[in-house]
């Protein structure tokens, strides 16, 4: 009876110990199942937040797209009306006679608005006569009383319109 009771109580002991293994198993096992829930809502959290990051670049890209596409049709639409405007001033046919007389007549007539207006050509040309015995001082003196430009003085006398200017000034003085 003895060793009935003794493996009665081995045997209870033994499931006891075995109780105890399969119990923290168990409970191992739920806690990991309850962690990897945790971490697959926590994925599909991060997956969701991706997608709408990604939904919300494409539709700035979209948008930043339409916007190219809208400046590119109005660049497109600048460039055929100026195309349009120069088809239109080119129809004159060009040859070179007409391009070179165009171009002198411009030239002649912006240096003609350039020019000041000089003394009659008749007095610098009797001052030239008279100059040959004055002095380039003298010379100088007398043209600017006659109204003539400092720069016609000095191309006559083949002086530069500084000194011109300083004997003027300094015959005031």
């Amino acid at each position: 009876m003895n060793t009935i009771l003794l493996s009665l109580i081995v045997c209870t002991v033994y499931g006891f110990v075995v109780y105890q293994i399969m119990n923290y198993k168990l409970h191992k096992k739920i806690d990991n199942k309850s962690f990897l829930r945790g971490v697959k809502e926590e994925i599909s959290s991060l997956i969701t937040q991706i997608n709408e990051t990604s939904d919300r670049n494409v539709q700035l890209l979209e948008h930043r797209l339409d916007k190219l596409n809208r400046t590119l049709d109005e660049a497109d639409r600048k460039i055929t009306l100026l195309r349009y405007e120069l088809d239109r001033k080119i129809d004159i046919p060009l040859n070179e006679d007409t391009l070179l007389r165009d171009a002198h007549n411009i030239v002649k007539e912006q240096i003609q608005g350039l020019e000041p207006e000089i003394e009659p050509e008749v007095e610098v040309t009797i001052i030239k006569d008279e100059g040959s015995s004055l002095s380039k001082r003298e010379r100088i003196l007398l043209l600017h009383k006659q109204g003539i430009s400092s720069s016609v003085i000095a191309s006559q006398t083949k002086v530069t319109i500084g000194e011109v200017e300083l004997i003027i000034s300094l015959n005031r003085g």
